[in-house]
């Protein structure tokens, strides 16, 4: 601490006025706060200065913190929010693939239907065909052999 502000403090000039304290108990008070201040006031003084600073930043802190809490909470409710509605939307779009997914399916299986009864029908045209040929074959040997036994 500076010798001469303390000196300034023990000293003080002020002019006198008809009105006004009572100049013994001024020079008193000024006395204490010179000694309080030589004697670490100042270390004292600012000691209290910075815990008022921490209380003020712990205030604001406070503040940020529970204004923090309150935007998460509300970006929480609009995620969940939104969450929902696209969950809603894919389960409906989803849906809406199934059903054309499965009418495709159907037609799929009754275009292979209708073409196994085509196929089935052609087999079984050769099918009779292919008999009808071998007693045709048969019957033509058959006759060829008799023919054979007749000119023998």
């Amino acid at each position: 601490m500076d010798t001469r502000f303390l000196e300034r403090i023990r000293s003080p000039d002020f002019p006198l006025a008809r009105r006004g304290y009572e100049r013994r108990d001024v020079d008193n008070f000024l006395l204490s706060v010179a000694e309080w201040l030589e004697h670490g006031g100042h270390d004292e003084a600012e000691e209290f200065g910075v815990q008022r600073e921490l209380e003020r930043a712990g205030e604001v802190t406070a503040r940020v913190l529970v204004t923090a809490h309150a935007e998460a909470d509300r970006m929480l409710k609009q995620a969940s929010s939104e969450a929902r509605r696209r969950e809603s939307e894919s389960i409906a779009a989803a849906r809406q693939r199934m059903v054309v997914a499965t009418t495709r399916a159907r037609a799929i299986v009754e275009e292979a239907e209708g073409r196994r009864k085509a196929l089935d029908a052609q087999i079984r045209e050769l099918s009779e065909r292919r008999d009808r040929l071998n007693v045709e074959t048969r019957d033509a040997r058959d006759r060829e052999r008799e023919r054979e036994r007749a000119a023998g």
